[in-house]
């Protein structure tokens, strides 16, 4: 009987007027409330209830803030911050769009609690984020990108397995010359080049020409196009790097020499700026009614700075005319 009139008592005193309460503890399994179309909280006074339009539970605090839970969370939003806040406080600014978070103060997600700890709406182009560029460990930051952002990339992952800043000269990135393997950087090899061979590979073709050619003499030619033979050696071209090498002398005639009459032609070189010359091995001869030869069998070595020249010598009847003849540098 005392607890029926104890629970009669409870019931009339949260119907009463809020002047009359008087406040008891309040110990039961559950609440029942009834969804309602709208409620208007009393200012200064924090509602728990429910709207028939969504049947969600809501809650309404002393300063007239909106509470909706069981579904998406919505957060204070407000033009400016809080007054007074404690750690772990979120709100919605409605002047900038962004929310903040309070960890000893107003500001992104930091970087401690899984965020950026900065605004990154406005990060600068070409920037990455990124750990610290000095290699010690530190928050996430925006910033350019550095050299060592970048690991050497191994071979198997498509890269080179090296750092590429001390290669040695003359070396390229390539497969093996033969069977397989990892690629590595080596100096060109025959095999690279399909159906060429080194030897073929030139670094420039001279030619020299004499149109009228002076029989029973030693003469020399010129640049193409030159009328006649010269009584002095001209100087046909200077070899641009060490090591190169002259080869494949090919000369022809327009007209024949004659039977039993020949025209030789020959390379010379000098190595002081034209004031020797010296014959060299690559030379050939055109006889008879030939009108052409070749030399597809000496290579001269010279050396940077190196002067051709081409030097003939006709027989006595030779009724040869117009003498050009080619030749080239190689590896």
């Amino acid at each position: 009987m005392k607890k029926l009139l104890t629970s009669i008592s409870l019931g009339v005193a949260l119907l009463a007027a809020p002047s009359t309460v008087k406040a008891f503890p309040l110990s039961t399994e559950s609440i029942v409330l009834t969804p309602k179309a709208s409620v208007s909280c009393p200012a200064g006074k924090v509602c728990v209830y429910s709207l028939t339009g969504d049947g969600q539970l809501y809650v309404t605090d002393v300063s007239g803030v909106q509470i909706r839970t069981n579904t998406a969370l919505r957060f204070n939003p407000k033009a400016t911050a809080p007054g007074s806040a404690s750690n772990g406080d979120v709100y919605f600014n409605t002047s900038t769009g962004k929310f903040q978070f309070y960890a000893s103060g107003w500001g992104p997600l930091p970087g401690s609690s899984g965020g950026l700890g900065f605004d990154s709406s406005s990060t600068p182009i070409n920037y990455i984020i990124a750990g610290p560029a000095s290699g010690s460990a530190g928050p996430l930051l925006a910033r350019a990108m550095v050299t060592a952002d970048l690991p050497v990339v191994d071979k198997t992952k498509g890269g080179t397995g090296q750092d590429n800043t001390s290669i040695t000269i003359n070396k390229f990135f390539a497969s093996p010359t033969g069977g397989t393997g990892a690629a590595s950087f080596r100096v060109i090899d025959t095999s690279d080049i399909p159906g060429v061979t080194l030897t073929n590979i030139y670094s420039g073709m001279f030619s020299a020409e004499a149109v009228a050619l002076t029989m029973n003499s030693t003469r020399y030619l010129g640049l193409p196009g030159t009328a006649t033979d010269s009584a002095t050696r001209i100087s046909l071209g200077k070899v641009p790097y060490i090591g190169a090498k002259i080869r494949g002398l090919t000369c022809g005639v327009l007209t024949a020499p004659g039977t039993g009459d020949s025209v030789i032609a020959t390379v010379g070189t000098s190595t002081d700026e034209g004031a020797t010359w010296v014959d060299s091995a690559e030379t050939c001869t055109i006889s008879n009614t030939a009108t052409s030869c070749s030399d597809t069998t000496n290579v001269v070595s010279t050396g940077s700075g190196t002067r051709m020249s081409l030097k003939m010598v006709n027989s006595l009847t030779s009724s040869a005319v117009d003498l050009f003849c080619t030749w080239r540098l190689t590896q």
